[in-house]
């Protein structure tokens, strides 16, 4: 039995050698990256939360799920439209296409998420515990039974008593700690009880139409709805995204007179709020509203972007 152990840990440590060796390769070569997907745009293919392990390449063709830079941050959305050395891209759960950008933006294709690359990131801590208890149990029973063995050499590496008792120990807290962390986590992320279960909607105020915003230096304001609804059973926190803002653009929320402003073409409230899974009401609804300021040009037919990112509360 110690040695059929011995053999799987073998094979085991083998194959994370060469996995971690092929990984690290790539990024020291600047073909591979990890990235963690923040806003459920790819759903119901990629959700947020979602690790994706994305390769560079050459070419990139239209129906390609790709991450390319914009501004200080990353997005990941699907080719539709290519011309030239530009492409149009749009999240599979969004209406409307993003800007054009340049292919040269692109800084990898999607080639794996969620599944195991998301069970290996979110249990690496527990992963490697379990895994290093259950090898210093294995050395322990091994020793034993080099000492029951007379043929044995009498210098062993752990004949000592002391050593071998706090390898036994701590083999023993690893395995527990392991295995009691991942039934905690468990427990609280089951099926239904999955963040993957919050969502969001918008709703436009006024009675024009599309993802757009209209307002007039002066006073003139434009406004959403944001309603965010989560049937988890863990406690959600949520922070609200405004992307493609134009310059002069400030953004209140829920009419608190505080408008934020930004430079960058993005505003992030965070965190915008929570929803516990013990509320009776898991609905929370919200108003932006966007108004320019005296400096600004007038804003008119302004496409925006509005997302919720939501990570499990402590």
């Amino acid at each position: 039995m110690n040695k059929i152990t011995k053999i799987v840990f073998d094979i085991i440590f083998i194959i994370l050698i060469v996995l971690l060796s092929v990984y690290f390769l790539l990024r020291l070569l600047d073909i591979a990256e990890i990235y963690e997907v923040k806003t459920g745009s790819m759903e119901d293919g990629i959700h947020a939360g979602d690790y994706i392990l994305i390769i560079k390449k050459n070419t990139y063709h239209i129906g390609d799920i790709v991450t390319f830079k914009k501004e200080d941050y990353y997005v990941t959305h699907r080719i539709i439209k290519k011309d030239g050395k530009k492409v149009i891209t749009k999240g599979d759960a969004n209406n409307t296409p993003d800007e054009e950008i340049k292919a040269s933006s692109i800084v990898g294709k999607v080639i794996y998420h969620g599944g195991l690359l998301n069970f290996i990131i979110d249990y690496k801590y527990i992963l490697a515990s379990g895994l290093l208890g259950l090898y210093l149990l294995s050395l322990f029973f091994n020793t034993e039974k080099q000492k029951k063995n007379k043929k044995c050499e009498r210098s062993s590496v752990m004949k000592n008593k002391i050593v071998k008792t706090i390898t036994l120990v701590i083999g023993l807290t690893l395995i527990f700690y392991a295995v009691h962390t991942y039934a905690l986590l468990r427990s609280s992320s089951n099926s239904n009880g999955s963040i993957k279960t919050a969502r969001w909607s918008v709703t436009r105020n006024q009675s024009q139409s599309g993802d757009s915003i209209e307002i007039m230096p002066g006073g003139a304001t434009d406004s959403y709805t944001l309603t965010v609804q989560s049937d988890s059973e863990v406690d959600v926190i949520y922070s609200i995204i405004i992307s493609n803002l134009p310059a002069g653009v400030e953004v209140d929320l829920d009419n608190s007179g505080n408008y934020r402003t930004q430079s960058t073409g993005t505003i992030r409230i965070s965190p915008a709020g929570t929803i516990n899974y013990n509320d009776s009401v898991k609905t929370k609804t919200h108003t932006l509203t966007f108004r320019a300021t005296n400096a600004a040009n007038p804003i008119t037919n302004q496409e925006i972007d509005i997302d919720v990112e939501f990570k499990q509360g402590l």
